[in-house]
């Protein structure tokens, strides 16, 4: 055997060396990958929330601005429930011709007794109601 041949089943200094210096460097490399990683994580993460921020707003404007009975109008003291919109929810304002309601029942009958009022001190003051 001579100088330069390694025993059998045995790996050369040079060539252990140069192995480990390859995984070291592919551990370097994937340590920088799983780092840049980290980073489009936690960036993605912040869109999302940032998304989901506007979404979560516009849901409660949403909310405000629906009809008072309806059954996703949060009511006073309520916390934030969750948006459902079931099936009876649309039928309920649908009016007979088909139309759909653009307010509560409450408020059309509302709407409804003002113009009766308002009707009634038109005829009283000799205005035109034909218009109203």
């Amino acid at each position: 055997m001579s100088e330069n041949e390694a025993p059998q089943g045995k790996r050369a200094l040079a060539q252990i060396e140069s192995d480990l210096q390859k995984a070291e460097e592919a551990f370097v490399d994937a340590d920088n990958r799983l780092k840049e990683a980290e980073r489009d994580r936690h960036t993605a993460l912040d869109t999302i929330n940032k998304h989901q921020m506007e979404f979560d707003e516009a849901v409660t404007e949403l909310r405000q601005r629906s009809i008072p009975e309806s059954k996703w109008r949060l009511q006073p003291g309520e916390t934030k429930a969750p948006l459902v919109l079931q099936s009876e929810n649309i039928a309920e304002n649908v009016n007979v011709s088909g139309r759909p309601n653009l307010t509560s029942v409450t408020a059309d009958k509302s709407v409804a007794a003002e113009f009766k009022r308002l009707r009634v001190c038109a005829q009283i003051n000799g205005g035109d109601v034909s218009q109203m």
